[in-house]
């Protein structure tokens, strides 16, 4: 019986049809198990370490909190490049008066930390900031002010005045916000604290921002005071402007976690970082 060149065709074609098929799913498969099944967002706070920032470190950690707390994510692209570098210019300012070699805590030996948090995963990305610097407190006015070497000097253990340290620029970028991230950051700022000597923290915050006030009364913070007369710098549409706002100092007294002789703020108030 003769073979039908035909028949042997239509099958060959056939076959070439369903392997082109298979080919092409099997393709498809790796981006729909992905869809699937995405890897835990949790996962990735495991790529995330801390570390204390250098003075090369300060520009680019300037660049991360004019973005990180000046403006939402949808909204960084209608910030004019200009008011985002000048944003970046005060920050690159103040980090430098607060946590650089040539500040004055690091001239008057007195302790200060800027606390990165850096994605592994991204080649270092700074995803978070926190700082730590030693401030003025008077306690009777109720306000803070910077170190110099006259305004210490007068200091002593039964003086309005105390040195105390004071949290700030404690920002996590948005992608990496829900985390873990500023909690692990305040876990070490205030192991930080204890390990210099000083028995509570103090922080600034803006009435308006509740979700940063619901993450300090978490970590044990409490309302210490108001402050009606403070200020801060706001976006406008024609430039940056200094606008009135109301800011609360949450306290938190790390005394009990301390060791007993470390009770009294003034018991840190000359001890070298």
């Amino acid at each position: 019986m003769g073979i039908n060149a035909a028949s042997v065709m239509g099958k060959a074609s056939i076959l070439q049809i369903c392997s082109v098929i298979v080919i092409f799913c099997l393709a498809l498969l790796p981006s729909v198990t992905s869809l699937a099944a995405p890897a835990p967002r949790s996962n990735s706070i495991q790529q995330i370490v801390l570390r204390s920032a250098r003075d090369q470190d300060l520009l680019p950690a300037s660049s991360f909190l004019a973005t990180s707390m000046y403006s939402a994510p949808s909204a960084l692209s209608s910030i004019p490049k200009g008011q985002l570098k000048e944003l970046t210019n005060l920050e690159f300012i103040d980090l430098k008066k607060r946590y650089s070699r040539a500040s004055p805590a690091s001239l008057l030996k007195f302790p200060y930390s800027l606390v990165l948090a850096e994605d592994e995963s991204e080649g270092g990305a700074i995803v978070g900031s926190l700082g730590l610097d030693c401030q003025i407190f008077d306690k009777k006015e109720k306000k803070f002010r910077k170190l110099t070497s006259s305004s210490i000097s007068f200091l002593s253990e039964d003086s309005e005045e105390v040195v105390v340290v004071v949290l700030s620029n404690l920002a996590v970028r948005p992608d990496k916000r829900k985390l873990g991230v500023a909690r692990r950051m305040m876990e070490e700022s205030e192991r930080l604290v204890k390990e210099w000597g000083y028995s509570s923290i103090f922080l600034l915050v803006d009435s308006l921002n509740t979700r940063a006030q619901t993450l300090y009364k978490k970590r044990g913070y409490k309302v210490a005071f108001k402050d009606d007369d403070a200020t801060c710098v706001a976006v406008g549409e024609l430039g940056l402007k200094t606008a009135p706002c109301i800011n609360l100092c949450y306290r938190k007294d790390l005394s009990t976690l301390a060791a007993p002789s470390l009770g009294n703020l003034f018991s840190g108030l000359f001890r070298k970082p």
